[in-house]
């Protein structure tokens, strides 16, 4: 009996993770700005993109509570680069960033 609601919850929960993403459409950028190679993280909430530099900030990010109606917050999330970036000329692109239990991680490709 044990192994039959065993299997039966494996088959559930498989069938469940194999559903197709709900694809969001729209016919104009969710973000106005030059915005390339978006990471997105939920917190309380809240959703934010993180994106690679545009010449003003090293990583730029946007903000948006409903992932349709997007504000683009003018503040750098990185303004202190690591001693080895070029800094008369730093390159900072592909942010990721996750979430982890107690902080967030954010990981760069720079030159």
């Amino acid at each position: 009996m044990l192994t039959a609601l065993l299997v039966l919850t494996l088959a559930v929960l498989l069938q469940r993770s194999s559903a197709a993403p709900t694809k969001r459409l729209s016919a104009v950028p969710a973000i106005s700005e030059n915005f390339p190679d978006p990471s997105l993280i939920n917190t309380n909430d809240t959703w934010y993109a993180f994106a690679t530099n545009n010449g003003q900030y090293n990583v730029q990010v946007a903000q948006s509570s409903d992932f349709a109606t997007w504000e683009y917050l003018n503040q750098d999330a990185l303004p202190n680069l690591p001693e080895w970036v070029d800094a008369s000329a730093p390159n900072v692109w592909a942010p990721d960033v996750s979430e982890r239990v107690r902080s967030s991680n954010m990981s760069i490709a720079c030159r």
